[in-house]
C-alpha cells in the first residue's frame, strides 16, 4: 500500500522531509512543487507529477530527477513525454490518467470525471477519429508502443470533497473492467491502479456523513486482472475539534496480488 500527500494541500521543505519520515510519497502539479520536492531532498522514485498542462521544462525536470511517475492527460502530452524521454536516450515511468464518466457527489467546479471537461482520456467508445477507440484505448496502444514510455498503469480521480461512496465504487469498477480488458487485448501487464481519492471532510456538524456503499462488487482471485493494483490518494485538509486543520495525504491505498 502505497499513500501519497497531495502537495497542492501546503507545500513546503519540511513537509517535504516529514513525508518522507512518515514513510509516505509525494504528488506534485508543477514545477514549482517539484523544485520544493528536490530541495527538500526526498527520492525521486517517491514523487508523482501530475497536470494536464505541463511545460516541456518540466517534463526534462521531471526525468532529470528521475521521477517514479508521470501522470499524463492526453495523446499530445504522452506524445511529447515519449519524444522528450527519447531524445534523452530514457525511459519516462508513465500512469494514465483516464476520464470514467462518473459524476461525483460533489460542487460541478471540483468534480473531475465526467465527459466534456479538460482532466483525463476518455474512455468512452467515440473519443477519438479511429471508429471503435476511445482515448484512453488509444493511449493504452501509443504507450505500448513507445520505446521510452514504461507505462505502469492507469489512473482516475472523480473528484474532491465527496461524501457519497457510490461513484469511488462505480469508478473503481470501470477501470478495473478497462484494465483487464487492456490487459487481455494488447498482451500488457498494468501493475498499478490509481483510483484517485477527494474523500469528503466534515467540518462542521450540519456536513452529511458518508456512508458505506449499499452492493460492494467483489472481485475473487479467479477474475482479478492479473496485476498488482493500489489505488492512490487525493489532496484535502483533516479538520480537528479545536477548529484547526492539517493537510492530509490524499487517501489510503489498496491492492491485491493475484
Amino acid at each position: 500500500m502505497d499513500v501519497y500527500y497531495a502537495g497542492k494541500s501546503f507545500l513546503c521543505t519540511a513537509v517535504v522531509r516529514w513525508v518522507e519520515e512518515e514513510g509516505l510519497r509525494l504528488d506534485t502539479a508543477s514545477g514549482g512543487e517539484l523544485a520544493v520536492a528536490a530541495r527538500a531532498g526526498i527520492p525521486g522514485a517517491d514523487v508523482a507529477l501530475h497536470g494536464n498542462n505541463k511545460s516541456d521544462g518540466e517534463i526534462h525536470r521531471a526525468l532529470d530527477l528521475q521521477l517514479g511517475r508521470i501522470v499524463v492527460d492526453s495523446l499530445a502530452e504522452l506524445e511529447r513525454v515519449a519524444k522528450i524521454a527519447e531524445a534523452r536516450g530514457e525511459t519516462a515511468k508513465v500512469m494514465l490518467r483516464l476520464t470514467p464518466g462518473v459524476h461525483a457527489h460533489t460542487h460541478e467546479f471540483i468534480a473531475t470525471a465526467h465527459e466534456d471537461q479538460k482532466f483525463g482520456l476518455s474512455m468512452a467508445g467515440d473519443s477519438t477519429e479511429q471508429a471503435g477507440l476511445s482515448a484512453a484505448e488509444e493511449a493504452v496502444a501509443a504507450a505500448s508502443a513507445y520505446a521510452s514510455i514504461e507505462l505502469l498503469g492507469l489512473h482516475c480521480h472523480i473528484g474532491s470533497q465527496i461524501f457519497e461512496p457510490d461513484g469511488f465504487a462505480l469508478a473503481a469498477e470501470k477501470l478495473l473492467d478497462f484494465l483487464a480488458a487492456m490487459q487481455a487485448k494488447y498482451s500488457i501487464v498494468l501493475p498499478e491502479l490509481d483510483l484517485g481519492g477527494g474523500y469528503g471532510i466534515a467540518y462542521t456538524p450540519l456536513t452529511p456523513r458518508g456512508r458505506p456503499p449499499k452492493s460492494p462488487r467483489r472481485w475473487p482471485p479467479s477474475s482479478a486482472p492479473s496485476a498488482r493494483n493500489w489505488g492512490s490518494p487525493h489532496r484535502g485538509f483533516r479538520s480537528n475539534r479545536a477548529g484547526r486543520s492539517s493537510a492530509a495525504p490524499r487517501s489510503r491505498c489498496m491492492k491485491w496480488v493475484r
